[in-house]
């Protein structure tokens, strides 16, 4: 899919190499450049002409000697410094060829993750860093009132949000820690209990859209994940302000728990998160084979309960 921006805004390609053991491969702008010495993921300007896949391989060869073999979209946004506005569009890269080298005299160096929020960054690269982070599938656990033990790891769960709103306090966090010795480090979610976050270890809170609008603020600290429900272009710019890591937004297809409620479909999708600075995880009707349609979309990755529900008692 490609991108369509106004002429008044600059249009910048950058790619979040991904190396074989994890880490991500930076480069450190000019120190006479726009936002000199600051680090930044590898690209430039889309030329006349040129796809965002044609701008992305020029520049990898023309900046490190790289040519990109396999990628997709990351996350694009829209972000205006007080100098001039800019579209910029990262694409994760997963395998290329080549060795890397600083074919125009540019620092760089390979980062783990986790350690990225270390180093300094132009400010409209903080969502790429956030969207890096976290995981391409998300799973909400099945609504029930027993203590029963949320499964499914083998389809590809990568992290869970714990969501029992009828258990009392003490069996909320039973239950947690049942699941936690379960997830093994995978990331376990609470929902709409921040305040447990940390006395059961968790990694953090995911808010319904009720919980949302009565937020004044960001509830955690930057140390934790905090994302929240969304299903109008409204709540997506609520969370994009309170400064939360994602959003969720549904019903993206029809669900069998709301059969009536119309869905937005993958169209409507992009065009809600197209130039969003937030990672945005499309919910509803969905399982882990949507996850290329999602991706094309726009999206970080998929939610769901259904598409990934297993369980058995303990």
């Amino acid at each position: 899919m490609q991108i369509i921006v106004p002429e008044t805004v600059l249009y910048v390609v950058a790619a979040a190499i991904m190396g074989d053991d994890g880490r991500v491969l930076l480069s450190q702008r000019h120190p006479q450049a726009h936002q000199g010495g600051l680090w930044e993921f590898p690209g430039g300007k889309r030329e006349l002409g040129e796809t965002a896949e044609q701008a992305l391989a020029r520049e990898l060869d023309e900046e490190l000697g790289l040519q990109p073999a396999q990628m997709r979209r990351l996350i694009s946004l829209r972000h205006d410094y007080p100098q001039r506005s800019i579209f910029l569009d990262v694409w994760l890269v997963t395998k290329y060829t080549g060795q890397p080298e600083a074919r125009e005299g540019q620092p760089w160096q390979w980062v783990e993750r986790q350690h990225l929020v270390d180093l300094d960054f132009p400010e409209a690269n903080w969502p790429v860093i956030h969207a890096l982070n976290l995981p391409d599938t998300l799973v909400i656990s099945a609504d029930t009132q027993d203590l029963e033990l949320p499964q499914g790891w083998e389809r590809g769960v990568q992290a869970m949000i714990l969501r029992r709103p009828a258990l009392s306090r003490s069996d909320y966090a039973k239950w947690v820690r049942h699941c936690r010795d379960a997830a093994g480090d995978r990331p376990l979610l609470a929902h709409n209990r921040e305040d447990l976050v940390q006395d059961l270890g968790l990694q953090g809170v995911h808010l319904s859209s009720s919980r949302l609008a009565s937020l004044t603020a960001r509830p955690l600290s930057h140390k934790f994940w905090v994302g929240a429900s969304a299903h109008m272009r409204e709540d997506l710019y609520r969370i994009k302000d309170l400064g939360l890591d994602y959003a969720l937004l549904s019903p993206v297809k029809i669900t069998a728990s709301h059969p009536g409620q119309p869905a937005l479909g993958w169209t409507a999708f992009a065009d809600m998160v197209r130039d969003l600075p937030l990672p945005v995880y499309a919910l509803g009707g969905l399982g882990p084979e949507d996850l290329t349609d999602a991706w094309s979309s726009g999206a970080q990755g998929v939610a769901g309960i259904r598409g990934w529900q297993v369980s058995s008692s303990i």
